[in-house]
């Protein structure tokens, strides 16, 4: 290891363009205790290790030549023996390994956030009270930490978090706790949530018990997933030249997507013109024409229902539209649906 850690010490001076000299006076140690690291005769006492991985702006595991990867996969491979344990009946094992786990990796959500099921499902088998409140108060105690450990990370990762903590307050009754919460993690408009938040919205109404409400968070969660563009685009990519599966699951889609006629924002009609359009131009190809003006028809309904059609009808056929779904040996396709889509056009 001492050889290892000089090496990375040798490499990071040479990067900064600094003498043994210099970073000798920086770190407060000798010319000679440097030399040495790096012809792996000593190696740094353990206290200098953060002072000189902050230096070099690498983490201490970089420092060490750790290979982080093969750890991470370690961990998760040491929490599937952990869970096998819990789906074995045998949960004061678990909890015995799950203990130990989280002792040597205090800094891994992975193991806090399963370490957290792990007592919850413990304190549910129990009929102990004691036993029960004790379980909650660890839970309690191993969710700050998290929140600790996530402070200063990206906000995907205080998503998961945040979100795996509202369904325990969920699943607790503590609905106040979970409100809080989802209050200081509601997204705006420029942020993209994860499903953990429109998962939780709808979990908060359903344990409430308050049917409507649930339902309208339900389609609050369809609508934000089955409106990603990758649905569209990338079923164009990978089919085609397979204008048969394309119609198929264009189709599938339409069916999906006029659950949501009535909203607001006219994202249904937009992707169902699209839709329809990429189903005309793949029964061109199968040379069923009379179904291609057939889709093309419905196109121009679809396109009916948006505010502001004239501009609608530009965007989608000069950007979003028919050269979105055609490519340069369509040239024959285009010529006929665009003609008869003026023809068509209201």
């Amino acid at each position: 290891m001492a050889l290892i850690i000089g090496k990375t010490i040798l490499q990071f001076r040479k990067e900064k363009q600094i003498t043994q000299e210099k970073l000798a006076e920086i770190l407060g140690v000798s010319t000679t205790a440097v030399c040495k690291w790096e012809t792996g005769s000593t190696h740094p006492d353990i206290e200098l290790l953060p002072v000189i991985a902050d230096f070099f702006d690498i983490s201490v595991d970089r420092l060490l030549n750790h290979d982080m990867c093969k750890a991470e996969a370690d961990i998760k491979e040491q929490i599937i023996v952990g869970l096998g344990l819990l789906d074995e009946q045998k949960t004061n094992e678990a909890l015995t390994y799950f203990a130990k786990l989280a002792y040597r990796f205090p800094n891994n959500l992975d193991v806090l956030q399963v370490y957290c099921h792990v007592k919850d499902t413990a304190a549910e088998r129990s009929d102990d009270g004691h036993f029960k409140k004790a379980m909650r108060n660890d839970i309690d105690e191993l969710m700050r930490q998290q929140q600790v450990l996530t402070a200063k990370m990206p906000y995907k990762e205080q998503y998961r978090v945040a979100g795996s903590i509202i369904m325990t307050h969920i699943k607790r009754k503590d609905f106040t706790k979970a409100e809080q919460m989802l209050e200081e993690v509601e997204p705006d408009r420029f942020t993209s949530p994860p499903f953990d938040y429109f998962s939780a919205v709808f979990w908060l109404e359903a344990h409430r018990g308050d049917r409507e409400a649930a339902e309208r968070k339900y389609f609050d969660f369809l609508k934000h997933h089955i409106y990603h563009h990758t649905l569209f685009t990338g079923q164009q990519y990978i089919y085609q030249n397979k204008p048969a599966q394309l119609i198929k699951l264009n189709n599938k889609l339409i069916q999906v997507y006029e659950l949501f006629m009535d909203d607001i924002s006219h994202k249904p009609y937009v992707l169902l013109a699209l839709l329809h359009e990429s189903n005309a131009v793949a029964y061109y190809k199968l040379d069923e024409k009379d179904k291609a003006k057939n889709e093309l028809k419905k196109f121009v309904e679809s396109i009916a229902h948006m505010p502001d059609i004239t501009e609608s009808c530009r965007n989608v056929i000069s950007d979003r539209g028919f050269n979105g779904v055609l490519n340069s040996e369509d040239e024959e396709a285009y010529r006929f649906i665009k003609n008869t889509y003026e023809n068509l056009q209201l």
